[in-house]
This record gives structure tokens, C-alpha cells and sequence, in this order.
């Protein structure tokens, strides 16, 4: 055996061996010891004591509530004594489908179905709701249109029937007839018409609730003719634009357009009646050159616009016309009429109704006098193609050709508006 001296003192080797092995031994179990209590652990026997618990999941997201779309109430007929509507509910199996609508003048509107010549009545009444039957839609006098039928007499007495639909719906045939995408089919022009064609009819809702319906289905209020106009690049900007309207403080503009302003808009004030509104102030500068209406010259019988000078001047035979202000973009936005039974001063688009004329951006005009001193021809050049406030439609497809968006165009057009989805 050897004999180490540690310190002055002898250690047998044997000794340090064993001492070594006995630490070995002590290691090997301490470390079974540490993997039994790792292992426990995990067998779930006193797994809360020796696991951190995992986060708590996120909160979901609040549920997204669909807002139901947004109903309009178009006039489509008014003091009808017959109408004729197809693919309703109550025509269905009732001969070729068809049922008559009538009114005798007695508050009450008769509802029939008709074979071989022969009606049969199927029910009266103040009025009735008709819905299109399965895989069908109403169709008036011939003309299919989307969403329901209300016929009745409104509250002041007259027969009417209003079609009840969907804003979106109501679009698809208003912007192609107002802006016609074969014409112009710039894309950025037809998005710019729908917003500011949605913005008008939203803006509208409950006008004429005293009449029973919201908008009329021409130029009084839209151009709508039903399923017949529906083009697909309308469609299109309609979709792209789902529910975006013009916002001024707070609430949807009232978003006047017309085909070719003339160079200019024109402030509302001054061709409509009413006071100043800000948004369409007037003064926006425009490139509309390429419209065949930017400069027109007419040669007007007075004999053929008579009767229009009778309703808007009441003056009788024409003496002389005295303009007498001019607006803005140099409309002519007050004249003078003069004729046998004295004098009155028109405003704004009265004049150039009462005239028979394009727009009030009146350039020159020339009478031709009779013996007698009346004025017999009118020799008139001016610009442009209707009222000439808000949006011009010819611009705005100038604008799209340039590269503007819709927003821009808009936002050119209409001072200080917000563009945002309508959510009520």
C-alpha cells in the first residue's frame, strides 16, 4: 500500500479511494433524488404547487354588428287611375301574373287580377304593400325595378305608388343614367358620381315624407329608371365605394351636380333659393372644354316658350329682358322681364326656365322686335348645361382622365367635406 504525507501527516492511498467512491455514491443520489422530484412534478400530483400558470387569453373582439342596410322610398306614379304590376306575390298562378292597380277617386285603391278579359277583385282599400314573388321582381307599366311596391293615397289625397329599396340597389340604376360609364368609363369619375349620387339620396330621406316617398325618379330629384340601366362598371363603383357619402359638421351634404358647369361653379345662393351654404360656395375652376355643351348658341321663337314665361314672369307679351347681376362664374343671376302686363325680376334658375335655356351663363344675347315692339326671336350664346352648382360631371371625368382619384374630385368640387361611411 502507499503512503501519501498531507500536512505532516500519512494518508494510505486505500483510504482517499474509499473516501472518493463514498462521495461518488452521495452525487448519484442526490441527483436520482432532484430527477424524482422534477418527474412528480410533472405527473400532475402536485402540479399547481410547482407550475406557473399559462396568461390569460386575449378578451375577443366585440362581435361586429351588421348595420341594416338603408331603405329610400322612390316615387314611381302619382294621380294614376291604372297601373299594371308584374311578378308579385299576388299575381302568382293568376293568368300571365299580372295584377291591376286602380283608383276611382274615392280614397281607395283597388287591387284585381285580370283573365280573359275579365277582373276579378282581389282586394281594396287606403293601400297595400306588394312583394316580388320567388326569383322574380316588380315590374310597373313594363319596367322591372329591385325591392317592393307601396301603393296608396298619400295623406294630402293622391293615388301614388313608391318603390321601397335598398339605397345600394337604388344606385345601380341612378349613376349609369346620371354619368353614362359607355361614355365615360374613367372609373375614378363613376366613384366620385356614386358617392356624391348616395350622398344626395341619404341627404333626402323624409323630403317629400309628407307626400309619402323620399325622392321623385327624374331630375326633381335622380335620374331612376329601374333594372333596365343597371351596367356593371357602375356596379363596380358603386361596390368600391359601399355606403361612403360626403360629410360636412357632421351630417351628409347636399351634393348638387350638373352636366357642365362652363368653366365654373356657380354659388348655391345664387341660383337657388335660399341662403348662402358653405361647401358650395361657388368659384372652383374647371375643365369641362371637352362637353359638346360648353359653348352653345340658340335661336328661340318667343311664340314656343310662352307658356314658361307665363308660369316663371306672369308679364304677358315680351317687351325687353334687362340683366341686371351676375354670379360668381358670370351667370347672369338676376334679370329683368318687361312685357304688356308690366314687370317682374327673376332669380336664379328660374331665369333661364322661364327662357327655355341650357344654363344661366348667358354670354350675349340679340331680340328680334315685331312692328308692335314685342319680341318675337331670341339670339342667344352662352356655356354650359345646367345649374352649374357642385359637381360637373364633364370636370370630373377631366379630373379622372389627369389622374385624380375620387376623393380629390370631390373634395375640388364640394369645400371642406369629409368623406366617410354613412353608419345610421
Amino acid at each position: 500500500m502507499s503512503v501519501f504525507s498531507v500536512d505532516g501527516k500519512e494518508v494510505r492511498v486505500e483510504r482517499i479511494q474509499a473516501f472518493a467512491k463514498g462521495m461518488r455514491w452521495i452525487g448519484t443520489a442526490l441527483f436520482l433524488i432532484s430527477c424524482s422530484l422534477i418527474f412528480s412534478s410533472c405527473s400532475g400530483k402536485d402540479r399547481r404547487s410547482t407550475t406557473i400558470p399559462p396568461p390569460p387569453l386575449p378578451a375577443p373582439p366585440p362581435a361586429v354588428v351588421e348595420k341594416p342596410p338603408v331603405k329610400i322610398r322612390i316615387l314611381l306614379a302619382e294621380n294614376f287611375s291604372e297601373a299594371v304590376i308584374d311578378g308579385s306575390r299576388e299575381g302568382l298562378g293568376l293568368g300571365d301574373g299580372k295584377v291591376i292597380v286602380t283608383f276611382a277617386g274615392n280614397d281607395e285603391v283597388g287591387l284585381f287580377s285580370e283573365e280573359a278579359g275579365e277582373r276579378q277583385l282581389l282586394r281594396r282599400g287606403s293601400g297595400f304593400r306588394l312583394e316580388a314573388a320567388a326569383g322574380c321582381c316588380l315590374a310597373l307599366n313594363g319596367r322591372p325595378y329591385r325591392g317592393i311596391f307601396e301603393v296608396f293615397v298619400n295623406p294630402v289625397g293622391v293615388p301614388v305608388i313608391v318603390n321601397e329599396v335598398e339605397v345600394e340597389q337604388y344606385l345601380r340604376s341612378v349613376v349609369p343614367r346620371e354619368l353614362g360609364p359607355k361614355k365615360f368609363p374613367e372609373v375614378e369619375a363613376l366613384k366620385a358620381q356614386a358617392v356624391a349620387a348616395r350622398t344626395f339620396a341619404v341627404a333626402g330621406l323624409g323630403t317629400w315624407v309628407r307626400y309619402g316617398f323620399d325622392l321623385y325618379r327624374d331630375s326633381r330629384s335622380q335620374v331612376y329608371d329601374g333594372i333596365a340601366t343597371e351596367i356593371g362598371l357602375s356596379d363596380e363603383a358603386i361596390a368600391e365605394t359601399d355606403r361612403e357619402v360626403a360629410i360636412y359638421e357632421g351630417e351628409p351634404i347636399l351634393a348638387l351636380y350638373s352636366s357642365t358647369c362652363g368653366g365654373e361653379t356657380e354659388d348655391f345662393s345664387l341660383i337657388f333659393k335660399g341662403g348662402p351654404i358653405s361647401y358650395l360656395k361657388g368659384g372652383a375652376l374647371c375643365s369641362d372644354q371637352e362637353s359638346p355643351y360648353y359653348n352653345w348658341q340658340e335661336s328661340i321663337d318667343v311664340s314656343s316658350i310662352q307658356s314658361s314665361l307665363d308660369q316663371y314672369a306672369g308679364v304677358g307679351r315680351l317687351l325687353s329682358l334687362e340683366p341686371l347681376g351676375r354670379g360668381v362664374s358670370d351667370r347672369i343671376v338676376k334679370m329683368r322681364f318687361t312685357g304688356e302686363d308690366g314687370s317682374v325680376e327673376l332669380k336664379g334658375n328660374d331665369i333661364r326656365f322661364a327662357l327655355g335655356l341650357r344654363s344661366n351663363l348667358i354670354l350675349n344675347f340679340e331680340a328680334d322686335l315685331d312692328e308692335e315692339g314685342f319680341i318675337t326671336r331670341l339670339d342667344v350664346s352662352g356655356r354650359g348645361w345646367g345649374h352649374g352648382v357642385g359637381m360637373c360631371q364633364v370636370g370630373a371625368v377631366h379630373y379622372a382622365r389627369e389622374g385624380w382619384d375620387y376623393e380629390q374630385i370631390l373634395k375640388h368640387y364640394y369645400d371642406g367635406i369629409q368623406i366617410e361611411q354613412w353608419s345610421r
